[in-house]
């Protein structure tokens, strides 16, 4: 929601929330892709797989856009991804100039296996470094979490 003239300021503390929220959900996402390269794909392979699972067949441009990539380097990532068969391209029924990347079955089940190991991952982290009441705290936050996403979504 971007900020106008009659919106409120938020109140101080949930301001320093909404931060450390922030900055810990990018430093947890950073840590569990450091942990382990899941069927040999790097992190730019594993998010255009998974924008297409998402939102469905994407032109490089938007792939590029959303991941905030020069077009030639996505067209690389792209390639890598079709030359492992788990992206292939159709042409654009609304602009036959440029092609749609779309997932396959092959992606589909890389991304699942990507899904499982991330999580899995994670799981092990807090088994490791939580109480089991520390634990119950974090998934009523979890649920917390839900709530302000879905929140941001209706804006």
């Amino acid at each position: 929601m971007a900020p106008t003239m009659n919106t409120p300021d938020p109140d101080p503390q949930s301001l320093e929330t909404a931060q450390r929220f922030r900055l810990n959900v990018d430093r947890l996402r950073r840590t569990l892709r450091r942990i382990e390269t899941v069927e040999g794909l790097g992190r730019t392979h594993e998010a255009v797989l998974s924008l297409l699972f998402r939102h469905g067949p994407l032109s490089i441009a938007d792939l590029a856009r959303r991941e905030q990539m020069r077009p030639q380097s996505m067209g690389s990532v792209v390639g890598d991804l079709v030359t492992r068969e788990l992206v292939d391209k159709a042409p654009d029924p609304t602009d036959g100039r440029r092609d749609l990347i779309r997932l396959t079955e092959a992606g589909q089940r890389v991304l699942d296996t990507v899904n499982r190991v991330r999580d899995r991952d994670l799981a092990l982290l807090m088994d490791t470094d939580l109480s089991a009441e520390e634990r119950q705290t974090l998934r009523a936050g979890v649920e917390l979490m839900e709530r302000v996403a879905f929140g941001l979504d209706r804006k």
